[in-house]
């Protein structure tokens, strides 16, 4: 979701170029929103459900950045449609619920059916977070990276995935 000509981070325009030169080729692109789901949480999905075990208060990040979730059952159903179905044909892929929901939203969705605890939600200007994260690594959302996931996170895009979805025949489980 993050890959863009014109996108903040590093990470984000290499996905692009890597993306125009497989599409260049012939072959197919799958963009994903953000994967959540499964028995063992991993990726940014298993460092988000680490944050909200963690840490009770929470940052509410203004303005609300809006991510486009997608379970792992649903994505691993498209990439098995798109590898084993010979009526798909090779393209761009946007593979995530079509509606956006807020970061918020998605971190209170994993309190409530994963970490099963509430949390208290603080409003922060996302500014703020990021020169922090970048000036100290201090930031607990993404320590490793230094704003740039935070960055990368500020600046997403809705996807129009409405027609990926319908050329797989997937019908996105709601968020839970």
């Amino acid at each position: 979701q993050s890959a863009r000509e014109d996108a903040p981070t590093a990470y984000g325009r290499i996905k692009w170029r890597i993306e125009q030169t497989v599409l260049q080729g012939g072959g197919s692109v799958v963009r994903p929103g953000l994967v959540y789901g499964g028995d063992r949480a991993a990726g940014i999905f298993g460092t988000l459900v680490g944050l909200v075990q963690r840490w009770p208060v929470l940052p509410d990040l203004i303005p609300q950045p809006m991510v486009q979730p997608v379970h792992l059952s649903d994505l691993c159903l498209a990439l098995l449609r798109m590898a084993c179905d010979p009526r798909v044909r090779p393209g761009a892929y946007n593979l995530s619920a079509p509606e956006t929901v807020s970061f918020t939203d998605f971190l209170k969705a994993i309190a409530r059916y994963r970490v099963r605890q509430p949390r208290l939600f603080l409003p922060v200007p996302a500014r703020l977070l990021i020169a922090l994260a970048r000036g100290q690594k201090i930031c607990p959302l993404f320590p490793d990276q230094g704003g740039e996931r935070l960055l990368g996170l500020a600046a997403l895009q809705p996807m129009a995935t409405q027609e990926s979805l319908r050329q797989l025949g997937i019908e996105p489980c709601l968020l839970s």
